[in-house]
């Protein structure tokens, strides 16, 4: 993916649309590049662009779909003799996308995921953003002491 093509992909997605969209991503260079920071400030806050943790394979539902396939499609079996192999995996996400309920189990307790994540992220950061801030007696809480 490259920043140009995902831009196409964003305007396409905004073209028509009337309330404002908020997309998930994870942390690909061409999602965070200058040309898709414009495009996003151009849209006078109808496009609002969210990042996952660096590595948090845990919250990319995108993460669970490849994990499916690897574990039940294609890398199960070889290819015979004239096999393609990006017909044979296209052919895998064909199956899991007319599959609903396969698909939203991929999604399951996803949002809790996701906001337990960033929370154990938030108070793994906490105590040195106090640190920082000079208020030590605060950092010197051990996680057990704090409640969610």
């Amino acid at each position: 993916m490259t920043a140009d093509l995902f831009v196409s992909l964003l305007k396409h997605m905004m073209r028509g649309r009337r309330k404002p969209l908020n997309i998930e991503l994870d942390s690909l260079p061409a999602h965070k590049a200058k040309m898709v920071q414009d495009y996003v400030a151009s849209t006078n806050g109808r496009l609002e662009l969210h990042f996952l943790p660096g590595y948090a394979p845990e919250l990319n539902p995108d993460e669970f779909v490849w994990n499916h396939v690897k574990r039940t499609g294609t890398a199960k079996g070889t290819l015979a003799k004239g096999d393609n192999l990006q017909d044979r995996i296209e052919a895998d996400l064909l199956g899991v996308q007319a599959n609903p309920r396969l698909v939203r189990s991929f999604f399951k307790n996803y949002w809790r995921r996701s906001v337990k994540g960033m929370l154990v992220q938030f108070y793994q950061l906490k105590p040195r953003v106090w640190r920082a801030m000079g208020a030590s007696g605060l950092a010197a809480k051990s996680p057990e002491d704090r409640t969610l």
